[in-house]
């Protein structure tokens, strides 16, 4: 003990009466100290690890809180869709009713006009415009899963054509569109309404993956 005071830089004689001074524990008392201690120790463990649990399944549940209320949101949204595309269904399929009235009615003036009319090449173009809407509103109506299938022979690359026309003005100016058609094609049994909107999603798509522009190349073969 006197080395250590020496060591620590302490008087050593004021250390030995210091030393002498420490009341003298017997055993017994000293071992029920230790218990005690040892009781309090484990309680302050059991308190902390309590402390922890606890903070644990308040963060476990603020998290479940948190997925459960974007989920929620996920439903809410899904659920605007689901309206959104009731709303489009019911407009697409009066509009085609309308479209049918003035297609017929076009087929009647064209039987009745005459070869050498002038007006027959604008009647054809309204036809063909007509048509077109008449193909919108079946995209429409496959949206809202209200166009029943309608399976024809088609030829792809006239079908291609038809929606580049169309997509070019979707895509925007920043990118080139360059369609290669497919030679000796068999023909295909689809719904063209299905296979008009393949090809838009895909257009869309490659749009948005080309921010800074790009060539979106469209390429039908065997």
């Amino acid at each position: 003990m006197l080395e250590y005071a020496k060591e620590i830089g302490a008087d050593q004689e004021e250390f030995r009466k210091a030393l002498v001074e420490v009341p003298v524990m017997a055993r017994e008392q000293f071992e029920k100290v230790t218990e005690a201690l040892f009781l309090v120790a484990n309680e302050l463990s059991l308190r902390a690890y309590q402390n922890v649990q606890q903070a644990r399944f308040i963060a476990e549940r603020e998290q479940a809180a948190q997925e459960h209320e974007r989920l929620e949101m996920q439903l809410r949204q899904a659920q605007k869709m689901e309206a959104v595309g009731q709303l489009a269904g019911g407009i697409a399929h009066d509009f085609n009713n309308l479209l049918q009235i003035i297609l017929g009615n076009m087929e009647l003036m064209s039987e009745e006009m005459p070869e050498d009319s002038p007006c027959r090449e604008p009647l054809r173009d309204s036809q063909a415009a007509a048509e077109r809407a008449v193909s919108l509103t079946r995209q429409l109506l496959a949206f809202s899963r209200r166009q029943v299938l309608d399976p024809k022979p088609l030829d792809l690359n006239a079908v291609i054509s038809d929606v580049m026309k169309m997509i070019q003005r979707v895509l925007g100016e920043h990118i080139e569109l360059s369609i290669i058609p497919g030679h000796s094609l068999a023909t295909v049994r689809v719904d063209r309404a299905q296979i008009e909107q393949v090809l838009i999603n895909l257009c869309v798509n490659a749009r948005d993956a080309m921010p800074n522009g790009g060539v979106l190349r469209i390429e039908a073969r065997r």
